[in-house]
C-alpha cells in the first residue's frame, strides 16, 4: 500500500484599513504577535499605501485556513483594532497560492 503525502497548500491572507497614527497602531498589531501564530498566521509583509500614509497593508501566509479565519473573526480582533486607532472597515481577503 503506496501512502500520500498530505498536500499542504499554503494561502496568502491580506489585510487593508486606515489608521489614525501608524506609530500607535503598530504597537498594538506588535502586542497580538503570540495570538496571530496561534492563528496560523505568520507575517510576510506590512506597509502603506504610497499616497495616502494612514491606510495600512498587512500580508501573512498560513496553512491553516480555518484558524487563519477564526482569528480574523475573533472579536477580541476587533476591540483590539479599535483600541490601535483603525478608522475603517478592514478589507480581508484570502489567497490561496498556485
Amino acid at each position: 500500500m503506496e501512502i500520500k503525502e498530505r498536500e499542504v497548500v499554503q494561502t496568502t491572507v491580506s489585510v487593508i484599513h486606515e489608521v489614525k497614527d501608524f506609530e500607535k497602531w503598530k504597537v498594538k498589531f506588535d502586542s497580538d504577535e503570540d495570538r496571530r501564530k496561534a492563528g496560523g498566521l505568520t507575517l510576510t509583509g506590512l506597509g502603506t499605501v504610497e499616497d495616502n500614509p494612514a491606510e495600512i497593508f498587512v500580508v501573512f501566509a498560513t496553512d491553516d485556513i480555518e484558524a487563519a479565519k477564526a482569528y480574523m473573526n475573533d472579536p477580541e480582533l476587533k476591540d483590539l483594532m479599535s483600541q490601535a486607532g483603525v478608522v475603517s472597515a478592514p478589507e480581508i481577503n484570502f489567497w490561496k497560492r498556485f
